[in-house]
């Protein structure tokens, strides 16, 4: 039986993609000497490396958000190509990874959820001013390649396999990794597998273990929106969804069956009626299939060695405080945060509140909010 643990796409929905000449030092209204002159103040070369003359912790003692900015800046333009802001792809473990950087500051690699949805719902333009988000289509989705064995093969490990590969390949610097749904599952097998040479997670509307009462506790989730709901279009559309899960084969009944459930996956769908429409009409999904093994890392969390910020909505009917509570309570290093007025989008229901918890998680708080 697929997990239907992500879905929605909002590409746009949340703040429109920063191009990569507005995130450069040099724009085009700036003289070759001011361009000169900017950089001489930051940077040195030595032996052919670009280095800052200034850490951006001294930047920060100093009280200078100029000269922080032109650290970051400059960082920006001598960082590798495949990191540079827009659009990318580079061939990781035999298969086409796609991906789109935007921001500055340390790495975050955001990967969305599903299984079978790509990372454009999961923009988040509130964290790009103080993280370089790196947003990964998992292989199989959005414009990334697929498995030679598709649609199968699609397991939480290879995920997880593709996701360090990618990190080694892209060359990226202990990175924030940031899951959402089943992409949560994944960091979360990755900082398994690598319990070195990560900053920390951020573990969006995971959990830990979903055998057991977990498809029948969702289901209970469901007839009860539908009891609230009743007599509704949305409440009729929820159900008929749910109930067609086991009997999908094709893109297309996954695509339709996950906007059909749309409204059930929010805190409440009649506050965000042009939320929803949006969501709805730009949904598509691709059928993935795994290797039908329950996910349950429960005597494995102990070894995660490096700080977790757990997030969930409070109305996320499949993934939500009670999971993240346990999650919690086996990772070392963590911390929980509920958003109450969220289902399972906290960073579209609870834009900004999503964003600060975030930025205060990875020590950057307040830069991206100021004037919202």
């Amino acid at each position: 039986m697929l997990l239907f643990v992500n879905v929605a796409q909002t590409l746009g929905l949340v703040g429109s993609m920063t191009s990569p000449d507005e995130r450069m030092v040099c724009s085009a209204k700036t003289s070759k000497e001011r361009v000169r002159v900017r950089l001489e103040a930051c940077c040195r070369v030595e032996n052919g490396v670009t280095q800052s003359l200034l850490a951006p912790s001294e930047h920060q003692r100093r009280g200078s958000a100029g000269a922080m900015s032109r650290h970051l800046r400059c960082e920006r333009m001598f960082m590798p190509s495949v990191l540079a802001p827009g659009t990318h792809s580079i061939a990781v473990n035999g298969v086409a990874q796609h991906y789109h950087v935007s921001g500055m500051g340390p790495y975050c690699i955001a990967h969305a959820g599903g299984p079978g949805i790509d990372a454009s719902y999961l923009r988040l333009p509130l964290l790009e001013e103080s993280l370089t988000m790196v947003y990964l289509d998992p292989i199989g989705t959005g414009s990334s390649g697929r498995l030679a064995t598709h649609p199968q093969g699609y397991s939480v490990d290879r995920f997880s396999e593709q996701l360090l590969a990618f990190i080694d390949a892209a060359g990226i610097p202990e990175p924030y990794l940031l899951g959402h749904s089943h992409g949560a599952f994944v960091v979360l097998e990755a900082a398994l597998k690598r319990p070195g040479g990560l900053k920390g997670l951020i573990v969006y509307a995971g959990a830990a273990y979903t055998g057991g009462a977990f498809m029948a506790d969702a289901s209970a989730e469901i007839a009860a929106f539908v009891a609230r709901h009743a007599g509704t279009a949305e409440a009729k559309a929820v159900e008929r969804a749910w109930a067609s899960i086991p009997t999908i084969r094709t893109d297309a009944a996954y695509t339709a069956a996950l906007r059909d459930l749309l409204p059930a996956y929010m805190s409440d769908f009649r506050r965000w009626p042009d939320m929803l429409a949006t969501l709805q009409r730009r949904l598509q999904a691709t059928l993935l299939v795994g290797d039908g093994q329950v996910f349950d890392v429960r005597d494995r969390l102990a070894t995660v060695q490096v700080p977790a910020l757990v997030v969930t909505g409070t109305d996320d009917f499949i993934l939500g405080p009670r999971h993240a509570a346990l999650l919690a309570d086996l990772l070392p290093q963590a911390q929980m945060r509920i958003f109450e007025q969220s289902g399972h989008f906290a960073h579209i229901e609870e834009a900004c509140a999503f964003a600060e918890a975030v930025l205060r998680f990875t020590g950057r708080p307040g830069r991206a909010l100021s004037g919202i």
